[in-house]
């Protein structure tokens, strides 16, 4: 078989396992139905050889899909399982790094996958860019993260001639809606420039993501998670600059949003991000307010450590001690 004639083999095969297993059927049930032999479609579901005409429509008979439907369908179904795989390994982002980069070699050896889509190749530029900035690799990250952005949208970004490494082009982004996973792409860069203590650059990049995503025409709730972590990224490191009551204001929207739309991923943070500004403003009746509230938020989730993290920030800033 020709490379694409392989590839087509395995997609295929893992598409005839998919319905094989949804209809209950084993593959010896599945050989007796079609006249074939248990070994054959265990060769013709691991991709290992061409579906012809007869033996194709044996199996689809039994799998009860026209050719049409097949053919329709297997590059759709393709795309939603990479999308679900890689999403479950975004979920895993925050966590232990050892699971993240099992997850991520998985994804990488899955051989289904179109390698050479634009999709692809940026999923897999953001997984090995959080695994570098996990690793205190900063630059490298930001290196990885600019190289996949140039891959669909070269225009967002320039050379600096002064200095190695590139800037985005934020007018252009200000205006243009983006991708999923090319928000995703700026944001790591956005917490690889905090992490290089380049806070200024990071706000730019948040603010500038804020205003594409108003324009933006994927799914609602895609739109709204990615702009849950605008908001509560924004407002942290609005804080970290002193710029209070701008914090709370972008802390407010989000918190706004998160409560309108249920999306709690991020909503203790951004609770707790508003108590924050206030009590550096010296406004503690308000500020505790917000941050009984967050840890409450926190406590309704089962996320305990951020809720003991709620009261630590207040003995270790302001020497309030709170049982």
């Amino acid at each position: 078989m020709t490379t694409d004639e392989e590839e087509y083999a395995k997609k295929l095969g893992s598409y005839i396992r998919k319905l094989r297993e949804e209809k209950g059927l084993s593959q010896e049930c599945l050989a007796k139905e079609t006249g074939s032999t248990r070994s054959h479609i265990s060769k013709i579901e691991n991709g290992k050889v061409k579906l012809y005409g007869h033996t194709f429509d044996q199996i689809f008979r039994v799998l009860g899909k026209t050719l049409e439907e097949v053919t329709l369908e297997l590059d759709k179904w393709v795309k939603n399982k990479f999308d679900n795989e890689f999403y479950e390994l975004w979920d895993l982002s925050s966590g232990d790094i050892k699971i993240f980069e099992v997850g991520l070699k998985k994804l990488k050896n899955n051989e289904i996958y179109d390698k050479n889509t634009v999709y692809y190749k940026q999923a897999v530029a953001l997984c090995d860019a959080i695994i570098l900035r996990k690793n205190e690799e900063y630059k490298k990250a930001l290196d990885i993260a600019y190289e996949a952005l140039d891959i669909s949208k070269p225009i967002l970004t320039k050379c600096d001639k002064n200095k190695r490494g590139r800037e985005i082009n934020f007018k252009y982004i200000e205006v243009t809606p983006l991708g999923n996973v090319e928000y995703k792409l700026l944001i790591c860069i956005a917490h690889s420039k905090r992490l290089l203590k380049l806070l200024p650059e990071a706000i730019e990049i948040f603010e500038s993501c804020k205003k594409s995503l108003e324009l933006e025409e994927v799914s609602l709730e895609t739109r709204h998670r990615i702009q849950s972590t605008v908001f509560h990224s924004l407002s942290n490191l609005l804080i970290n600059e002193k710029r209070y009551e701008y914090a709370i204001a972008i802390a407010k929207e989000g918190k706004e949003l998160c409560e309108k739309m249920k999306i709690y991923d991020n909503l203790g943070e951004i609770t707790y991000n508003i108590a924050a500004a206030y009590l550096y403003l010296g406004n503690t009746e308000v500020g505790m307010e917000y941050i009984k509230e967050s840890r409450e938020i926190f406590l309704i989730h089962k996320d305990i450590d951020k809720a003991n993290m709620v009261y630590g920030f207040l003995k270790e800033k302001f020497g309030i001690e709170l049982h």
